[in-house]
């Protein structure tokens, strides 16, 4: 049995299609959100969801197989955050204009949302944790109501 082996601009090339692939995923989703609702039901939106996840999960297994010796990191890195804020923003829209998140409930996400997305723009630390905070009331949010619906 023969390993396949990559080599670091595969890894580095790998990494960088899935940053991309989630970000496209989530536009996809604010574009369905505001021209197909009424065809997308919470359990395809899921689905579609999950896909998304795991481009996350290989996207951190190809990123960490960039990192060499140096500690010099792929330098598109940092897109991976704007990524995944990206994704948690459209799960936002998409519960808000399903009309499962209603009332101030949706302006306080909506809001937590772009405070992440400020942050992580104007700070030159990435510190995450209004987006980990963001992203973990959208998708724990979307759990309950996926168990509820």
């Amino acid at each position: 049995m023969q390993v396949i082996s990559l080599s670091y601009r595969d890894d580095f090339r790998l990494a960088n299609f899935f940053t991309i692939s989630r970000m496209f995923i989530a536009f996809l989703i604010i574009y369905g959100s505001f021209f197909y609702l009424e065809r997308i039901s919470l359990n395809l939106f899921l689905l579609i969801l999950l896909g998304a996840w795991f481009t996350d999960v290989l996207d951190g297994f190809f990123a960490r197989k960039t990192i060499d010796s140096t500690g010099k990191r792929n330098p598109l890195a940092f897109i991976d955050a704007y990524a995944d804020l990206i994704l948690g923003f459209s799960a936002t829209v998409f519960v808000v204009r399903k009309g499962f998140l209603t009332g101030i409930w949706s302006w306080l996400l909506i809001g937590l949302e772009i405070v992440s997305f400020l942050q992580l723009l104007f700070s030159n630390a990435q510190n995450v944790f209004l987006q980990m905070l963001s992203l973990t009331l959208i998708y724990g949010f979307l759990l309950i109501t996926s168990i509820l619906h």
